[in-house]
């Protein structure tokens, strides 16, 4: 068992309220399954595959990826070690941004994006 800073934040902006605190945590699978019991780490592990997965398609969803395709990628997904982390660009992660604005929001994101372009081909 091995003391683990546990951080947590409300928003994303410097300055927002955030706390750490530590934690007592097991450091291997052995140490994990005596300390919680196999059933509650085979638990948090599936719930961490659905997380992931849920995110792989939502990803895919965002890019208009057909059922099918999204079904392959699913079966070919590998769970990966905690910080090996699959990066998105920016495109991939404003689409899926996008999904949850409301009407008024993506009109006024539109908007705003023609302007820009707009002010761009002014310039070039």
């Amino acid at each position: 068992m091995k003391q683990h800073e546990i951080r947590a934040q409300i928003g994303k902006d410097e300055g927002s309220p955030s706390v750490t605190a530590t934690y007592n945590m097991p450091e291997n699978l052995a140490e994990a399954g005596s300390v919680w019991t196999d059933a509650v780490v085979f638990s948090k592990a599936r719930q961490s595959v659905v997380i992931d997965l849920q995110a792989l398609m939502r990803r895919l969803i965002a890019k208009q990826t057909s059922p099918g395709d999204i079904q392959t990628a699913v079966n070919a997904y590998i769970p990966t070690a905690a910080g090996e982390v699959v990066r998105r660009t920016a495109e991939e992660r404003v689409k899926e941004d996008i999904v949850r604005l409301s009407p008024e929001a993506k009109a006024a994101l539109i908007k705003q994006l023609q302007e820009q372009l707009r002010g761009a081909s002014k310039t070039a």
